[in-house]
C-alpha cells in the first residue's frame, strides 16, 4: 500500500484551490499510484525536472503541477509543491 506525504506548504497550497481542481488533482495521484502499484490505467504524464528541482518529478493535472518524489522501497509518494504552471518554474 502507497503512502501520500504532503509538506505543509503543499497541503496549504491544494486546500487553495477550488474543489473541482482539488478532485483533479486527488484523482490524477490516486491514478498515478494505482499505476505503480498494478500497472492498470493510464500512463501519467509524469517528467523529470531540471535547474532548481533536479532530482524531483513532477505530475501534470491541467495547468497545475504535483512536485514530487518517489521511494519505491517504502512505497511512498513525498509531494513537495502543488502550483500552476506559470509559478512552477520560476
Amino acid at each position: 500500500m502507497w503512502k501520500i506525504k504532503l509538506t505543509n506548504k503543499a497541503k496549504k497550497q491544494i486546500d487553495s484551490c477550488e474543489k473541482d481542481l482539488q478532485n483533479n488533482i486527488n484523482t490524477a495521484i490516486a491514478n498515478m499510484i494505482s499505476y505503480f502499484e498494478k500497472g492498470t490505467g493510464t500512463k501519467p504524464d509524469i517528467k523529470k525536472l531540471k535547474g532548481k528541482y533536479k532530482g524531483y518529478l513532477r505530475l501534470r493535472v491541467g495547468n497545475y503541477r504535483v512536485i514530487f518524489t518517489i521511494n519505491y522501497i517504502k512505497p511512498e509518494v513525498f509531494i513537495l509543491h502543488i502550483i500552476s504552471r506559470d509559478k512552477a518554474y520560476k
